[in-house]
């Protein structure tokens, strides 16, 4: 995701949504007392304005007037200020979970959707009013959620509660540790003394963060160049600049001018001069503001028990150290320093032999891999657009995303937006129909409007107290373009952008934790893109996070490179880690000589390639003042880990349900509530690593194949649909050699794997040549399993006992199959109806448990064949281990959910005690006598398709 300032600080607000009224007493009443008075106010104001949001959100409402803004702001903070009071006026001897966690949990949980009623109109309210004070809300709402962090009464209750250590559930414990944490984070365990020097500490570094970053705002440094100077830059480009009397160019040092200079000029030494003067900007200026503030966070951090800034930074995310990051970078630079030294010498010969022996500098860099591209394709974006209009784009997003996570989205329609275009759209549980949440898009450029592509929690899902739960409510922002009134079809970075966000968006809707603090996009920053970074695999025109080199042929050939030409790619990465090394080094060590630290790791970092003469990037570098500071790796770090789980769970490219379904329940839903690394370890049976990364950025780093589709110039209308299909599917198999000159001799037939299930319309579409594809191999393109009817459920007849669904997995990687089912008998149809009883419930898990493992067991060896045949994952496994899960009502899709899986005694522990089973219980025959398969397909049918089997079951 695009992340800024702003929207970061959007992001790391929680939302919430149902508002039913409890009954509290002490602090909690007063809890209910202000939410029922906000809530009362606020749908007053929706009734006297007869607004109508989205169906059971009652808070969730963003085209209020100012007026209505700026009185909910207030009572926002006079509500909020009431239940702080109640918390920190509870007796000492009398604290509890419920007067003094649960009010505040359940107030954050509340307002939050409110507050972002009063923020969210800054950003997108076409009127200037409205703008206006919701900018004015927000100060104050910010001002008095700060002054709420600081309050040393609240934070003595919370303290003193904390140390009894009562016994709470997980997530609540850890939202507990959150509370103590913030308050702590604000100086709140130290001195008065000490206190104060954290408050002067903050702001400033406030001061010099800004002084930092305005010096390069206010820096109006500029160039002249004459056309000869300025070879090989566009015509439109050169139009746009101003000219002096002596018909020079003027070129500011902005980044689109720079970053054109140094893509696109033919002329060395301007290139140079240009790359010279962007990175002295602000030297003798900045490199005093970012000495003192890399001192002030040092001080700071260690005020706050911290050995230097950069643990204080990174002691909420997944990487924990400054010493783990730096072994991540090092470790993936280590093992592409060959490839980007073999990559490098190649982009030297091709300057050598275009410009003689003048020195390779980093300033060549983007110059001579956008020539690499010349010379391999003739590139030309924009005649791919018409095949690319948002009507077409957004339903295949929508359909990859339902395909791989088990959703359905349902526009939502005749409800009340803050602007004519924006859209609403309802999330559904493809498998029990539940409805998941809700999420706004709002498209298309206007003025006014927030100016950056991102993803906004409106609400985020929360478990109250009584029972009640509230659904996510998700924005999408972004900034497309349109041309009298029409949506102008979307470009290949805005098809890329716009599939990264909504892959938040999936994420937000997906996040079940039961705290609006771990809900939506408000979990580990390391973990945050990682999901959107993910579904990026599934992106069109994009594979394995390479770009993508297309042309339109002269016979209107749309031409795709999937494994192709990444010269220069891994230079670039190599400059990314100098980055994030260099602000991992500042903010790790003390006194730091930026000059002396930049001159050794630059050459070391950047295959031997010189920092270029006369320039500081620490002047230049507002990443690492601002925003970043201390966590540049950050972005690395989640596509580094993607592609682990793409490459180990999602290898084929298709989007496998299953494994999908198991992403869902294990990563995205938990949320926040657990440790990043301890989501994505159960995921994937083991700790993530870089191997994946590492491979698929050495495999695929040269020109060796090709994948065409064939798509007339101007298609009619009536294919469009099956074509944007046919290239939502990005695994195409041709492999076609090409010449140096980047020309094919011949094309061929290309053989393509269809994502479709619209055969009349692939049909209309092959015969007026629209698209010309062919599937081979055993079953061709039927074997797919999204080109068949999935089978049936397994019926269950309705004898009043109780089903049981059995799952097995590799003794060594937590990962479950389903398997079978298991019919239970009448003393099975007893324990199950006690199981919710106080003692019924123990004796449920247990007993149930293992006689059901005593069925098993009788017949082990057959129960293993059958899970080979469905699961060829499993031949490998030299010891299994099994478990179970009732099937309740009757939904067997929830019981395939490997979710909450109760794991079986093995063997051994079931020997111990198997006597008493069996006097307890009979004969286990007797109680669970029936073993049937989940699949009533043949056995032939499953050996030809164990993949589909898992896809299908889940």
């Amino acid at each position: 995701m695009t992340e800024n300032d702003e929207n970061d600080k959007k992001m790391r607000r929680s939302n919430p949504k149902k508002l039913k009224l409890i009954t509290f007493t002490g602090a909690a009443g007063l809890l209910g007392l202000a939410v029922s008075f906000a809530i009362f106010a606020f749908n007053s104001h929706k009734q006297k304005s007869k607004k109508k949001g989205l169906p059971g959100c009652d808070t969730v409402c963003v085209n209020l007037s100012a007026k209505e803004i700026l009185d909910l702001a207030d009572e926002i903070i006079s509500n909020s200020t009431r239940v702080h009071d109640a918390v920190a006026l509870v007796p000492l001897n009398k604290l509890s979970y419920e007067n003094v966690v649960l009010p505040l949990a359940e107030l954050e949980a509340r307002q939050l959707p409110l507050i972002q009623c009063c923020v969210i109109p800054k950003m997108l309210s076409p009127h200037d009013n409205v703008r206006k004070a919701s900018a004015e809300a927000e100060v104050k709402i910010d001002a008095h959620l700060l002054s709420c962090r600081k309050r040393e009464d609240v934070y003595r209750v919370i303290r003193i509660y904390a140390a009894k250590g009562e016994s709470i559930s997980p997530e609540a414990k850890r939202y507990l540790q959150c509370l103590v944490r913030d308050f702590e984070h604000n100086g709140l365990h130290l001195t008065a003394t000490k206190r104060e020097e954290v408050d002067r500490l903050r702001n400033e570094i406030d001061e010099l963060s800004l002084r930092y970053v305005q010096n390069l705002n206010e820096d109006s440094s500029c160039l002249f160049f004459n056309e000869a100077e300025l070879a090989g830059l566009p015509l439109e480009f050169l139009q746009s600049l101003d000219k002096t009397q002596n018909n020079e160019f003027k070129l500011t040092l902005e980044s689109n001018h720079v970053a054109a200079i140094l893509e696109l000029c033919k002329i060395a030494k301007t290139r140079n001069t240009v790359a010279m003067a962007y990175g002295k900007r602000c030297g003798d200026a900045n490199i005093p503001v970012l000495q003192k503030l890399v001192q002030s966070r040092h001080r700071l951090a260690r005020l706050l028990g911290y050995a230097h800034f950069a643990d204080y930074a990174l002691d909420r995310r997944m990487s924990k150290t400054s010493t783990r990051v730096i072994r991540f970078l090092e470790d993936i630079s280590s093992n592409l320093t060959d490839l980007a030294s073999r990559e490098l010498s190649f982009l030297k010969d091709l300057k050598r032999k275009e410009e003689g022996e003048l020195p390779f500098g980093v300033e060549d860099l983007l110059f001579y891999i956008k020539r690499v591209e010349e010379l391999q394709f003739d590139l030309d974006f924009g005649d791919i657009r018409q095949y690319f209009p948002i009507s077409l784009v957004l339903p295949g997003i929508f359909k990859i995303c339902q395909d791989l996570f088990g959703i359905k989205i349902e526009e939502v329609t005749e409800i009340d937006v803050w602007y004519y275009d924006v859209r609403a759209f309802a999330v559904f549980d493809s498998g029990s129909g539940k409805l998941l949440g809700y999420f706004y898009l709002d498209m298309f450029s206007r003025e006014g409007k927030f100016n950056q592509s991102c993803v906004v929690a409106l609400q985020n899902n929360a478990l109250f107290s009584n029972g009640a739960c509230q659904i996510p409510v998700a924005l999408l922002i972004a900034q497309l373009a349109k041309d009298g009134g029409e949506a102008v079809p979307l470009g290949f970075s805005e098809v890329v952008n716009l599939f990264h966000e909504f892959g938040h968006v999936v994420q937000h809707i997906c996040n079940r934790a039961s705290f609006a603090r771990f809900s939506g996009l408000r979990v580990d920053p390391d973990f945050r893109e990682i999901p959107s970074q993910l579904l990026e695999n599934w992106q069109v025109l994009r594979e394995f996070h390479l770009e993508v080199n297309i042309r339109i042929s002269p016979s209107h050939l749309w031409m795709k490179s999937a494994k192709h030409s990444n010269v220069g790619d891994i230079p670039s990465l190599h400059s990314s880690r100098f980055k994030s090394l260099f602000d991992q080094k500042i903010y790790s060590d003390d006194d730091v000589d930026f000059h002396q630290l930049i001159r050794s790791l630059h050459p070391k970092v950047m295959l031997g390639l010189p920092v270029v003469e006369g320039t500081n990037p620490a002047s230049c570098f507002p990443r690492a003042v601002i925003g970043s500071e201390a966590t540049c790796y950050s972005r690395l770090w989640s596509e580094v880990y993607a592609a682990d789980i793409f490459a180990s769970q999602f290898g084929d490219g298709h989007p496998n349900l299953y494994n999908g379904l198991q992403f869902r329940d294990k990563v995205l839903a938990p949320g926040g509530g657990k440790e990043a690394m301890e989501l994505l370890t159960s995921f994937l049976g083991r700790e993530p690593s870089t191997e994946a990364y590492i491979e698929s950025r050495s495999k695929y780093s040269t020109i060796h194949e090709i994948i065409i589709i064939i798509i007339p110039k101007k298609p009619p209308l009536v294919n469009l649909s099956a074509q944007m299909e046919v290239s939502m599917s990005l695994n195409a198999l041709t492999r076609l050699p090409l010449k140096n000159t980047g020309r094919l001799e011949e094309f061929g037939l290309a053989r393509h794997s269809l994502f479709t299930s619209r055969t009349p319309c692939l049909e209309r579409a092959q015969r007026r040549k629209a698209l010309v594809v062919e599937a081979k191999g055993k079953k061709g393109m039927a074997a797919r399993q999204y080109q068949r009817t999935p089978p049936p459920m397994p019926k269950i007849e309705d004898d009043g006992n109780p089903r049981f669904v059995i799952f097995i997995r590799m003794a060594n990687v937590y990962l479950w199959y389903p398997l079978s089912i298991i019919a239970g008998g009448t003393t099975a149809k007893i324990m199950v109806a006690a199981k919710d009883n106080l003692l019924g419930k123990y004796i449920y898990k247990d007993t149930i448990a293992r006689n059901i493992a005593a069925v098993i067991y009788r017949d082990e060896k057959e129960i293993q064949k059958t899970a080979i045949k469905q699961h060829r994952v499993l031949r490998t496994a030299t010891e299994f281990r099994y478990g179970y899960k009732l099937v309740e009502n009757g939904n067997m899709r929830a019981a395939l959910s490997t979710s909450d899986v109760i794991e079986l005694p093995t063997q051994d522990q079931l020997k111990t005690v198997f006597d008493k089973v069996k006097d307890f219980f009979g004969d286990a025959k007797e109680s669970f006598g029936k073993i049937s398969s989940l699949n009533p397909g043949t056995d032939e049918e499953t050996e030809g398709s164990p993949d589909e089997k898992a896809k299908v079951q889940g």
